[in-house]
């Protein structure tokens, strides 16, 4: 009898390469493992716990070896779930970010500074605020105070308004906190794409938005952030799954079980694009996991402010006899 089990995840997922008591990845930005350091934009390095602590060291370089992140992880494979006081650093190599973490989820005061050095905000992360999407999981957070590149402070203990910018400059938001969440009108301008947005907060609740497009095109949306899904959600997705796999015959009787690592993307339209096996555990299962997953109807694109938007997915598939 086979079992099939199906998790989803938004974190790209990664091997591991032994050396001694390290792990060493060469990794794109985008969580994309390479073979070779000249291809990498990164290279992260888990190191085995020290005596007397059950934490991993991680730490992670730019191809200059100049250091981008130091922390601890409870867990790398198949995501890396953080711990304590983790401080990721700007290319330049001053500090970028401080963040203390409870089993992966970020807890109590985190800081941000902008690459001169400069502090930029505290947030306050917890069981109230808005939400977040970080990494697989929502968090809740505050802001605390925000300061402008001159040292302008804009918010203080919470209230205040700002104009932000994030995506290397290509993205302005600009609207007011109250109690450190955003409260009325806020304004988006994207300068990659043209594209501006006007959404409404109620006590850091999204209430709604409009996408105003250079055609002059006028989307309403009611979610700001949608994830694609299998058409009738995952339990539909683990029922065709099941369904369909054939556990192969030369893994049953090698009794051969394990975990295939899939990516793919989900286009505008729900078509599955670019499917790849990110970990090989036995041939024939590797390519019983792509048969299937090529056979899969179209999901529900995912949408972002109130239109299609393309999203990369992995999904672990277990085989157990």
């Amino acid at each position: 009898m086979k079992y099939i089990l199906i998790m989803l995840f938004s974190l790209p997922l990664i091997n591991t390469v032994n050396a001694q008591n390290r792990n060493i990845y060469f990794l794109k930005n985008n969580g994309k493992l390479v073979s070779i350091k000249d291809s990498a934009d990164f290279i992260r390095i888990i190191q085995e716990p020290d005596s007397g602590t059950t934490y991993y060291k991680v730490m992670e370089y730019y191809p200059d070896e100049v250091q981008k992140f130091i922390g601890t992880v409870s867990v790398f494979e198949p995501h890396l779930i953080y711990e304590g006081a983790n401080i990721a650093f700007h290319k330049n190599g001053k500090r970028a970010e401080v963040i203390t973490y409870q089993k992966g989820v970020p807890s109590g005061s985190a800081y941000y500074f902008y690459p001169d050095g400069k502090l930029k905000k505290t947030l306050e992360y917890g069981n109230e605020g808005m939400k977040r999407m970080m990494g697989y999981q929502n968090v809740k957070y505050k802001v605390t105070n925000y300061f402008d590149t001159a040292g302008v402070q804009l918010v203080k203990d919470g209230n205040g308004y700002t104009i932000e910018t994030v995506n290397n400059d290509k993205i302005t938001e600009e609207g007011g906190y109250v109690s450190g969440v955003r409260n009325g009108l806020w304004k988006t301008t994207n300068s990659g794409n043209s594209l501006y947005y006007e959404d409404i907060y109620n006590n850091g609740e999204f209430v709604s938005g409009k996408n105003f497009s250079p055609d002059g095109k006028v989307i309403v949306y009611t979610q700001k952030d949608v994830l694609p899904k299998f058409k009738g959600g995952i339990n539909q997705f683990s029922q065709f799954l099941s369904y369909h796999i054939k556990y192969p015959s030369d893994a049953k009787q090698d009794g051969i079980t394990g975990r295939v690592l899939l990516s793919f993307v989900v286009e505008k339209d729900g078509t599955l694009t670019n499917i790849k096996v990110l970990n090989s555990i036995y041939p024939s299962l590797d390519e019983e996991a792509l048969r299937v997953l090529h056979r899969s109807p179209k999901w529900e694109p995912g949408m972002q402010n109130g239109v299609p938007v393309k999203v990369q997915y992995t999904i672990p598939i277990v085989f157990k006899l």
